[in-house]
């Protein structure tokens, strides 16, 4: 007996010592069991309801309004495919925010991780350009008023938007509609009826055909070798370089041919100046005799009028007439 109670004290002392810790212990194992208990209450509630449905969501007990009413539309209100409206159960008077809440809630339905009914690659990938087109206000707007920016006949990923779909939409149609869509292995036609019109149709174009076809119209084929319409990088600096080189030809053609002009208008200038001096020379050799003449006698002229003022203002007497002889006796 008293080698049990020495054994036993230690033990006492110990779980004193350690009271607290196992106090709490103690708690938290009272509150797990109480929630495990409430769970427990909950999913044996709602066994009836979830036996009849697969469960919807990995690890979860319960199902929200959402997960239990939605179906992915497989064709719109008017028949045709749904638009992104009808992909994400929205209105359209639905404010970005609920956009953005609805497509957080669906993506987790849709995954194809998920084990909800419409969960799909396609549909996952539907929702994503619903949501793309949505969450931005133009592209929204672009699709309120004028309908374009939703195809979901075509397969695009995720962060793919409205506007790539498009630009992807119009190069396939210049590469099937291309500059060699029209295939002249089909041609009903010979090499020397080209460009007959109805008989042969045209070259390469599979215009109007001949009257034995039963299509009798035109009917241009749908599909091509795919050669875009648009020019190559080479071919477009091949033009580009032959372009600059005809502008600098014809700009030094004009250059030259303005030199040239300048060149014959100073030769002009200089025949027309020696056949002025020739000129003037030769009227100088035929009368200058006469010019000479004249300028000596408006010389003279000059000199008697100065010598008529100076007599008129006394430097200079004027001679008397000439005096008168008495007559000689010698008669």
């Amino acid at each position: 007996m008293l080698s049990f109670q020495a054994t036993v004290r230690p033990l006492a002392v110990s779980s004193r010592l350690h009271s607290p810790a196992a106090h709490i212990w103690r708690r938290n194992a009272h509150t797990a069991a109480m929630s495990d208990d409430s769970l427990d209450q909950g999913s044996s509630s709602s066994y009836g309801d979830s036996a009849s449905q697969p469960h919807l969501g990995k690890g979860k007990g319960r199902q929200d309004s959402l997960a239990q009413s939605y179906r992915f539309p497989e064709k719109g209100m008017n028949g045709g495919p749904p638009d992104p409206f009808e992909v994400m159960a929205l209105d359209r008077s639905a404010t970005q925010q609920e956009v953005k809440q609805q497509y957080y809630k669906l993506a987790l339905l849709l995954h194809p991780d998920s084990s909800h009914p419409s969960s799909s690659p396609d549909h996952f990938a539907t929702l994503n350009k619903a949501y793309n087109l949505l969450s931005k206000q133009s592209s929204r707007s672009a699709f309120l008023k004028t309908g374009y920016g939703w195809d979901v006949s075509t397969s695009s990923g995720g962060n793919q938007t409205w506007s790539d779909s498009l630009m992807r939409a119009e190069i396939a149609r210049r590469r099937n509609g291309g500059a060699a869509a029209w295939n002249g292995a089909s041609r009903r036609y010979r090499d020397s009826d080209a460009g007959r019109g109805a008989w042969g149709g045209f070259d390469g174009s599979q215009g109007w055909r001949p009257y034995e076809d039963p299509s009798k119209g035109f009917s241009p084929p749908t599909s091509g070798p795919a050669e875009e319409r648009y020019m190559s990088n080479p071919r477009f600096l091949a033009v580009v370089g032959v372009a600059s080189a005809v502008i600098a030809w014809v700009h030094w053609h004009r250059l030259g041919y303005a030199a040239e002009t300048h060149r014959d208008m100073l030769d002009k200038q200089n025949i027309d100046a020696s056949r002025a001096l020739a000129q003037a020379r030769y009227e100088a050799a035929t009368h200058g005799h006469i010019r000479r003449e004249q300028i000596r006698r408006r010389v003279r002229e000059a000199e008697v009028l100065k010598e008529l003022e100076k007599a008129d203002q006394g430097h200079i007497a004027v001679a008397g007439p000439p005096t008168a002889y008495p007559p000689s006796h010698r008669e």
